[in-house]
């Protein structure tokens, strides 16, 4: 039985029921668009092409990016070691932060393939996948085609400080750029 039905612009429609002796809340995202007949999506004419403008689609993406870039930090917490370890070698061989970036690479990305032969020429990644492992391709590399192959890849990756060392996260179907002293902290 419906107690109750509160309209939500921003977030759909809320309906409260009740069940015997407890209250159910449903929220149900953009069902008050739905129901209004209402459509939030349209097509609009980008320099005489069609473009679909929808921001629900828009706010999934978001998510789903959000919950990568954990994902992302996740691993990349457990490579801290080999960070340090590449922020050393950066000092020791007298590197400048603005000529190189630490680079770690899911050697099942898609499009990386040429980035990790360059990295770790003729590595036996099945061994590491049959241990049940993630394949990590690591290392130093020049920053300016790194950054540049990144934004060939994914159009829209973030600009970047020039004046740190960066570490440039290659995981599937998205690229992360981090400075090193933010995954060091």
């Amino acid at each position: 039985m419906v107690i109750a039905i509160r309209m939500v612009p921003l977030l759909g429609m809320m309906i409260v029921t009740r069940c015997r002796t407890t209250v159910s809340i449903f929220l149900i995202y953009n069902w008050y668009n739905i129901l209004m007949d209402q459509p939030r999506a349209f097509v609009d004419v980008v320099d005489g092409r069609p473009v679909l403008n929808d921001p629900d689609a828009l706010a999934v993406i978001q998510a789903i990016q959000a919950r990568n870039r954990t994902v992302s930090r996740g691993i990349l917490r457990e490579q801290v070691d080999r960070i340090k370890y590449f922020t050393g070698r950066v000092k020791e061989k007298g590197l400048a932060v603005n000529e190189v970036v630490i680079v770690i690479i899911n050697v099942d990305s898609m499009g990386v393939g040429i980035l990790v032969e360059l990295l770790m020429p003729g590595q036996n990644w099945q061994s590491i996948r049959d241990k049940g492992q993630v394949p990590l391709a690591r290392g130093l590399a020049p920053k300016v085609p790194v950054l540049e192959y990144a934004k060939m890849l994914y159009p829209n990756t973030n600009t970047t400080p020039e004046d740190e060392l960066l570490v440039v996260h290659f995981d599937l179907d998205s690229v992360y750029i981090y400075t090193a002293k933010e995954l060091l902290q």
